[in-house]
């Protein structure tokens, strides 16, 4: 079974989740970018 980061960003990919909506899709998965890689995210 895929990891809950790699079934959001397979999401992403087929365009399921809009760019607009990525940061709501991140919390809702419970998924929080480490401090070094938070502007490359948000």
């Amino acid at each position: 079974m895929a990891s809950t980061r790699r079934e959001l960003i397979s999401l992403i990919e087929q365009g399921v989740i809009p760019p607009e909506q990525m940061t709501r899709a991140v919390q809702a998965a419970g998924l929080h970018p480490s401090p070094s890689r938070l502007g490359a995210v948000y």
